[in-house]
């Protein structure tokens, strides 16, 4: 059905507008109604944000901006950053990424970066010394070097710290670590060496020693060389059995330790022994640790659904955490 047709735009005087003026009142209309939308959204809870962001200068995009700069370990080695900071002048609380195994960069913790900005959390993440703009020598990690390296790795987040809290839209009183799988190692020691990180997330990490996480991948087929497979009660009994190297084990670090942690897990995980990692977090909390344990139903190291596939949201419950716990 056609539409009636409407009147022409008219000026004051009752002629008709020309061409020109019709275009500037509609330009005009569009950018006053942008900017009444943009003024709304943080009324209405709403924010936009661009997904990829490349390095470079500062960026800044609706709820966030970014600041790519450099900071110094205490053993002299410059580490390329990024800093994601919510809307607004702060001082605003702050995660400091703790890495897990491998060549990680700042550019991998996009998600959660967004989902804390947005939410009034800054998140620093960094490439981990050796690894893309990073000075440093990159190494893994095993029982025979690990005191050293998570000596290292830990360093770099006390470093991190320094300079965030040295910023006057960083609230020093505000600081925690977000630690993901080998970060559940790094995190606590990062925490024992400075007083300015008061409290810790970890996702996927375990509390059993380095050597004794290694047999365990080797036990269910994780790693290259699996050995010996079986059901929960027979890799439990495996794991009790063993005799090798352990290297860093991160239980007297936590046992002295008097901040709040969040941990996360997967009951579904095959790279870190869950009943054992559990049993030894419940034993913290019965001593009086101020941790709180959450298992997740059939989700993997990598918080997939075993089935699915689709990525757990451990977004809402950490910001839930965050919220009692970091002062915000």
């Amino acid at each position: 059905m056609s539409q009636p047709q409407m009147d022409r735009p008219r000026e004051r005087s009752g002629t008709p507008m020309t061409r020109e003026a019709m275009r500037l009142l509609k330009a005009g209309a569009v950018i006053v109604a942008v900017v009444l939308i943009v003024g709304s959204l943080p009324i209405l809870g709403v924010w936009f944000f661009a997904d990829e962001l490349q390095p470079g200068a500062a960026t800044a995009t609706f709820g966030y901006s970014d600041e790519e700069f450099r900071f110094t370990s205490a053993d002299g080695v410059s580490l390329a950053a990024r800093l994601r900071l919510p809307v607004g002048p702060g001082p605003h609380p702050l995660l400091i990424a703790a890495h897990g195994s491998g060549r990680a960069t700042r550019d991998h913790y996009e998600q959660i970066s967004n989902a804390l900005a947005l939410n009034g959390y800054a998140f620093l993440s960094y490439d981990k010394r050796g690894v893309g703009d990073s000075e440093g020598v990159y190494s893994g990690v095993g029982p025979g070097n690990s005191e050293v390296m998570f000596g290292l790795l830990s360093a770099d987040i006390v470093a991190g710290a320094e300079h965030a809290a040295a910023r006057d839209d960083i609230d020093g009183e505000r600081i925690g670590v977000y630690g993901v799988s080998q970060g559940g190692w790094i995190g606590p020691v990062a925490l024992a060496r400075s007083d300015l990180l008061r409290y810790l997330v970890v996702i996927s990490g375990t509390t059993v020693s380095v050597g004794s996480e290694i047999y365990y991948s080797q036990l269910t087929g994780e790693t290259e060389g699996a050995g010996a497979r079986g059901d929960a009660a027979d890799l439990s009994a495996q794991m009790a059995a063993f005799a090798g190297p352990h290297g860093f084990d991160p239980l007297p670090v936590l046992e002295a330790l008097d901040r709040p942690i969040l941990w996360i897990l997967g009951s579904g995980d095959r790279s870190i022994p869950i009943p054992e990692t559990v049993a030894r977090l419940e034993a913290l909390v019965a001593a009086g640790a101020s941790i709180e344990v959450v298992v997740i139903p059939g989700v993997g190291h990598g918080m997939r659904n075993a089935r699915s596939g689709v990525r757990q949201d451990n977004f809402p419950r950490i910001f839930g955490w965050l919220q009692e716990h970091s002062g915000n």
